[in-house]
C-alpha cells in the first residue's frame, strides 16, 4: 500500500497488484460486455484506491479495488458485486470519525462503476478477459455515484501499471486529476 498526500487536504491508499481486505457479501451483480482486442496481458492483474478529501462542509469518501483475469475470448466483461447498505462497519479509514464507513457498493453506485470502468480509454489494453470490482467500502455521508465513477477510472489506469517502476509523484499527480478536480 502506498499513502499520498493531496492537494487541499486530501488523502488516498493505493494498492499495486494487491487489495485491502475488503470482502462483502455480494446480492447481485452487475454486468457489461464490451469489445475487446486480443488477449493483451498473461497474468491477473489487481489494484484498489481509497480517497478522502476535506472540502469544508463536504468530504468525498469511497474505497474501491477490482481484479482482471485474462481469457482468451472474444471480449471483456466488466463485473460489479452490489451489496446492501448495511454492510459491516469499518473504522480505519481515511475518513476516520468524520463519516462512518461501510464493507460494500451498494446498488446506487453500482452503474457509476461501470460507467467508470468503460470510459477509460486505456480498458482495452487490457484485452480480454474479466474484470470484477468486488472490493468496495462507502461512506454514509461522503460518498456518491461521482466519486465511485471517478475511483473506477482510476482502477482501470492503476490495475495496469508496473508496481517497481511507476513514481509515487506519478501516483500522485494521477491521482490529483482524476479524483480533486
Amino acid at each position: 500500500m502506498i499513502e499520498l498526500s493531496l492537494t487541499p487536504q486530501g488523502k488516498a491508499r493505493v494498492w499495486l497488484q494487491e487489495l485491502p481486505v475488503c470482502s462483502y457479501s455480494v446480492t447481485q451483480v452487475l454486468e457489461r460486455q464490451l469489445p475487446a482486442g486480443t488477449l493483451q496481458v498473461a497474468r491477473p492483474l489487481c489494484a484498489a484506491i481509497e480517497a478522502f478529501l476535506h472540502r469544508g462542509g463536504y468530504c468525498p469518501y469511497g474505497l474501491l479495488g477490482a481484479h482482471f483475469v485474462p481469457a482468451r475470448s472474444e471480449g471483456l466483461t466488466i463485473r460489479v458485486g452490489i451489496s446492501t447498505c448495511e454492510g459491516q462497519t469499518i473504522s480505519k479509514t481515511l475518513a476516520g470519525s468524520i463519516d462512518q464507513v461501510r464493507l460494500g457498493l451498494p446498488l446506487e453506485y453500482a452503474e457509476s462503476v461501470l460507467q467508470g470502468a468503460a470510459s477509460v480509454g486505456s480498458l482495452s489494453l487490457l484485452g480480454s478477459g474479466t474484470l470484477s470490482f468486488d472490493c468496495a467500502a462507502h461512506g454514509e455521508i461522503g460518498s456518491s455515484s461521482h466519486v465511485f465513477e471517478r475511483l473506477a477510472a482510476l482502477v482501470v489506469q492503476l490495475i495496469q501499471l508496473n508496481v517497481e517502476t511507476t513514481p509515487t509523484e506519478y501516483l500522485t499527480a494521477m491521482v490529483q486529476n482524476t479524483i480533486a478536480s
